[in-house]
């Protein structure tokens, strides 16, 4: 049984300051990943990447946060998770991608800090995996060291981890740090992803990946636009393996890859 699963990420809102014509938008430039937009404030990548030198496919979802609201939420009192098909009609969700990790499958026992509409959900965790936290306000979505607490001017919160990128830089620990065996198998090994990444104009991309290893993931993330990468400001690992998922409303039908059906301790929600 692997020991990390995910939580959800939802987006619905209001609509995007742009202009559509028929045919849809393309975002980004033409050697970058070029994203389509679907609805206002969302557009969908979905194709092959080169990380590290390794041809991985990728399907990824780029929000605005000017328009859309991101959160983190937890399930009905009294249930046990739910899953992205059930997080989606509840919330009635533009889009829902697993994230964040839990100590078992089912009942899914939420592991690290999370936060929901200015209440703390779940205690936080120390040690060499959870090294992350997403936070969010209404406009605005950053991922941050964690430091054992939570600003409280933020309403939303989720630890999860290891850091990607701090800063435009590799938020993994270096080959010198002493870590647990299994931390640096998740690191250095080919997994199946899910992560979240905030561009320098504040835009949030979720995306799940083929199996990459976290370095090569990280080296796709922090690679400049115009040889093809995200040139992310900071990101962080989400669930992995047989617990990712992703859904995607579109105008005309829905996007899905991933395990729909996996049971989720908590979810991060936008309206």
């Amino acid at each position: 049984m692997r020991g990390f699963i995910g939580t959800i990420l939802i987006l619905s809102g209001t609509i995007w300051s742009v202009s559509f014509c028929a045919t849809e938008q393309v975002l980004g430039t033409a050697s970058g990943i070029r994203f389509r937009s679907t609805v206002p404030g969302i557009a969908v990548f979905q194709g092959s990447i080169v990380a590290a030198g390794r041809t991985v496919s990728l399907t990824a979802v780029r929000v605005s946060v000017r328009s859309r609201r991101l959160e983190v939420a937890i399930p009905p009192k009294g249930q046990d998770g739910d899953t992205l098909i059930g997080f989606e009609k509840r919330y009635e969700a533009q889009a829902v991608l697993s994230g964040g990790f839990l100590k078992s499958f089912f009942p899914p026992i939420p592991l690290g800090f999370v936060k929901h509409q200015g209440i703390v959900e779940n205690r936080g965790s120390s040690g060499d995996l959870l090294t992350g936290l997403l936070v969010a306000v209404p406009r605005r979505v950053a991922i941050i060291p964690y430091s054992g607490q939570a600003n409280a001017n933020w309403e939303e919160g989720l630890q999860a981890g290891p850091l990607l990128v701090n800063e435009r830089r590799s938020g993994l620990p270096d080959n010198s740090a002493s870590l647990s065996r299994s931390t640096r198998a998740l690191i250095d090994q080919n997994y199946l992803r899910a992560f979240v990444a905030v561009l320098p104009d504040g835009d949030v991309i979720l995306g799940t990946t083929g199996e990459v290893s976290l370095i090569g993931l990280v080296e796709f993330l922090t690679r400049s636009v115009d040889r093809g990468g995200l040139e992310s400001l900071a990101a962080l690992n989400l669930s992995g393996a047989d617990s990712i998922g992703l859904r995607v409303k579109t105008a005309s039908s829905t996007i899905s890859v991933g395990r729909q059906d996996v049971f989720l301790a908590n979810s991060i929600i936008v309206h």
